[in-house]
């Protein structure tokens, strides 16, 4: 027994030995190779650039917003920061590191709606780890995991970080390390201001979903409040919104009314601006489905924003 008890520990140190030289050679060439084809990566790869406004949130800010119309009618110049799928926890790390990395935006557009406070039963997987291995020791990124991985997981990816790499070896693979290739930049997010916006005019019909109840999860919550914190000691003001939805989403949405009366009051406590523009858009030619515009809704709902938003006398 202890013989096997010794071998176990020169296999765990020699683990150790290896392991670590190569997640410094693994974090060194995906900081320097970052595929800016995925979104987080696009924003965590802009460094030292200042912005008139940003916009940030999930698909309903990526695939609705349209930046260049907006910069096209108001004469500034900004940025979408939305991404697909991801929850509150996951739009306050990229805005940190964005502002991080030296960047600036005189007003942040936050667009909040019920499904982001209760982000685990809305997404599939409202935070990518993967996209934030190489963060994981700073305090407020791994305060993110820790909220929102395993325990298990987190101290894994912690104190042993080649886990994470070989667990996503499809985002990380060693032959590219090993050959040391230099990745080409090739995205459309640069040409479109970060927005990747629908095409097509279709619309998927009223089709029957499956139900579910609403509430307030307390880490989403803890998130949208730590956007807000941020902004506010970065001297950004902030200012929240709803984009447009179909009211038939309500039948099969139990206790949204709920939820927006609790948004409602954690924006008015902190004295935060909104609008809701739930409703501004509602004939169902304007949509893809309950949630998301087409591409003429898109158009629509981007003059409203430029014309309302844009009209705030905080606005340069």
């Amino acid at each position: 027994m202890k013989k096997i008890g010794i071998n176990i520990i020169l296999v765990v140190v020699i683990c150790f030995l290896v392991c670590y030289p190569m997640s410094n050679i693994f974090n060194n060439y995906f900081h320097n190779n970052l595929d800016v084809s995925l979104k987080p990566n696009w924003i965590l790869s802009k460094k030292n650039q200042h912005f008139d406004f940003g916009v940030l949130g999930s698909s309903r800010v990526i695939n609705l917003v349209d930046i260049q119309a907006i910069e096209q009618k108001n004469k500034n110049e900004g940025i979408n920061l939305g991404v697909s799928g991801t929850g509150l926890a996951e739009s306050y790390i990229l805005l940190s590191k964005f502002l991080k990395n030296g960047n600036s935006i005189d007003t942040l557009f936050l667009e909040i709606n019920p499904n982001l406070l209760n982000a685990e039963m809305s997404f599939s997987l409202p935070f990518h780890p993967y996209f934030y291995f190489q963060y994981i020791k700073e305090d407020e990124i791994g305060e993110v995991y820790k909220d929102c991985v395993p325990d298990l997981k987190y101290y894994l990816w912690r104190f042993v970080p080649m886990a994470s790499y070989f667990e996503y070896n499809n985002f990380f693979p060693l032959a590219a390390v090993i050959k040391n290739n230099k990745q080409v930049a090739l995205n459309d997010f640069d040409k479109f201001d970060g927005s990747e916006l629908m095409k097509g005019n279709e619309f998927a019909g009223l089709i029957k979903l499956e139900e579910k109840k609403l509430g307030i999860n307390d880490i989403d919550k803890k998130y949208l409040l730590k956007i807000i914190d941020l902004a506010k000691a970065k001297k950004i003001p902030l200012i929240a919104y709803t984009a447009p939805e179909l009211k038939e989403i309500g039948k099969y949405e139990q206790g949204r009314k709920a939820v927006y009366y609790e948004i409602y009051k954690i924006l008015e406590n902190k004295k935060i601006d909104y609008h809701n523009f739930s409703s501004v858009v509602s004939d169902t030619l304007y949509f893809r489905d309950y949630l998301h515009l087409n591409e003429n809704g898109i158009k629509q709902f981007s003059n409203i924003m430029a014309d309302s938003l844009f009209a705030n006398p905080i606005l340069p």
